[in-house]
C-alpha cells in the first residue's frame, strides 16, 4: 500500500466519507481530482473505491522539492510544510517518484487513476468536463488559489470540495483567510459546510 499522510491526523476519514458518498449521490461516471497527493495513498484508496465507476486525477510534482518558490516567504510554514516528511527516514523521497507510484497502482489494475506531473496550471483540468469530488491539499496560498479557480466551476451541484490545512485559524492563517473570505463568500458558487474537523485541519464542502 502507498503512504497516505492524512491517515496520521484523521483527515483521511473525512476524505473517504465524501468520495464514498459520491457513489451513492450520483449516477453514471464519476470524476475526481486530488491536488497535492504526495506519496499516493489517497489516489490509491479512491481509485480502489471508484474502480468501475469513475476516474481519479492525481496532481503532484512527484519530486522531493516542495515548490517553495511560489511562497512569498521561503521560511514560512507553507513553504516548509513538507520538509519533515521528505527528510524523514520512514517516508523519505524515493516513494514520491511518478514511476514508483504509477507502478504500484498498475500492480493493482488501477487504470482509472490518472497521474498528472508538475505544477497545476490553467490547463490542468482542460480535458475533465466535470468533477464530483475535489480536494485541495497544496499548502501554499498561491497554489490553493489556483486550485480553487480550476475546480470551482467544474464541481457539479451536490459535488464535494475538500480543503486541507485551512483550519484552525492559527494553523495556516493565509489559507484560513482564503477559506473564510474567498471560498465561502464566492458569489458564483454556493457551498454548504458538511464538516469542519479541526484536529485534522480539514473542511468538507458541498455545492448547493
Amino acid at each position: 500500500m502507498l503512504v497516505w499522510l492524512n491517515t496520521l491526523n484523521g483527515a483521511d476519514q473525512v476524505e473517504t466519507e465524501c468520495f464514498t458518498k459520491c457513489l451513492e449521490d450520483f449516477e453514471g461516471p464519476l470524476n475526481g481530482a486530488i491536488m497535492g497527493m504526495a506519496y499516493g495513498g489517497s489516489v490509491e484508496a479512491m481509485g480502489i473505491a471508484w474502480k468501475g465507476r469513475g476516474k481519479v486525477y492525481g496532481f503532484d510534482t512527484f519530486e522531493d522539492l516542495h515548490p517553495k518558490q511560489l511562497s512569498k516567504d521561503q521560511a514560512s510554514f507553507e513553504a516548509t510544510a513538507m520538509d519533515y516528511w521528505y527528510g524523514n527516514d520512514v517516508y523519505g523521497t524515493a516513494s514520491l517518484a511518478y514511476d514508483y507510484i504509477r507502478g504500484e497502482l498498475d500492480k493493482q489494475g488501477l487504470d482509472n487513476v490518472i497521474l498528472v506531473k508538475g505544477l497545476i496550471n490553467a490547463n490542468s483540468l482542460k480535458d475533465v468536463p466535470y468533477l464530483n469530488y475535489a480536494i485541495l491539499d497544496l499548502d501554499i496560498l498561491k497554489s490553493m488559489k489556483m486550485g480553487y479557480e480550476l475546480v470551482k466551476d467544474k464541481i457539479v451541484k451536490g459535488g464535494y470540495l475538500l480543503l486541507h490545512d485551512v483550519i484552525p485559524s492559527n494553523h495556516m492563517p493565509t489559507l484560513n483567510d482564503l477559506y473564510l473570505n474567498t471560498i465561502l463568500e464566492d458569489p458564483k458558487n454556493n457551498w454548504e459546510i458538511v464538516k469542519e474537523q479541526v484536529q485534522s485541519f480539514i473542511v468538507a464542502l458541498r455545492k448547493i
